[in-house]
């Protein structure tokens, strides 16, 4: 399935099919099992695919802080170590 920020892009794959579905599944972008076609797209959609990637990237980042901080067994309240690592910018 096209991801929504490559829609957004105005990138979209299509799986080419032998009639009775898919020929086969891959990700790779040069995949002869697809066919991919490009649009012209407006500035408020290639912003709104950025701003989409941005927020991936820091769900991930917090989500990783998170299970940092739960596995953080030394002193400290658990507020202070959220703090810290928000403010070092490393979620390892």
């Amino acid at each position: 399935m096209t991801d929504l920020v490559d829609r957004l892009r105005g990138i979209y794959r299509i799986p080419i099919t032998d009639g009775l579905g898919p020929v086969e599944t891959s990700e790779d972008p040069n995949s002869p099992s697809e066919f991919v076609r490009t649009f012209p797209t407006p500035p408020i959609q290639l912003e709104a695919a950025a701003e989409i990637e941005r927020l991936r990237t820091s769900l991930s980042r917090a989500a990783a802080i998170g299970a940092m901080v739960c596995a953080r067994t030394h002193h400290g309240t658990l507020a202070d170590q959220v703090r810290d690592a928000i403010l070092k910018g490393d979620p390892q």
